[in-house]
């Protein structure tokens, strides 16, 4: 999920809480459709997949911010760790983004193209 600088601050908490509650939603439930199928490798599976969900192995939401929205990102990482029930991981990094700049009062053979590295912070949360 990417967050903006304009993004307000509990819409993205909210969203990602409940990508985390539909993900554990689909976990539980296909460890209910692997036990009325009946079949041994399919609850085999289901019973790992709820022992991974039990042990902290759950799905991950990534938000990713650049630049200016890094500080959001990083207030969002600090509201779900002050949480007892989410575990929260943190990258940086950088990534390359493309200008295309056009100077005013030419025609197409003005435009230019420019590279630049930008910084980036990714937080991953999930459920504990």
């Amino acid at each position: 999920m990417y967050v903006s600088a304009r993004t307000p601050f509990l819409s993205a908490a909210q969203r990602v809480s409940k990508l985390l509650a539909a993900a554990q939603q689909r976990s539980a439930q296909a460890a209910g459709d692997a036990r009325r199928r009946g079949g041994d490798r399919v609850a085999e599976a289901a019973a790992a997949a709820v022992r991974a969900a039990e042990s902290g192995g759950g799905e991950v939401v990534w938000v990713k911010g650049t630049g200016r929205a890094c500080e959001k990102v990083l207030a969002l990482a600090e509201w779900f760790r002050a949480k007892a029930e989410y575990a929260v991981v943190l990258r940086t990094g950088s990534v390359w983004a493309v200008d295309d700049v056009v100077v005013a009062g030419e025609d197409e053979a003005g435009e230019d193209t420019r590279v630049r590295q930008v910084s980036c912070l990714e937080v991953g949360v999930r459920i504990k």
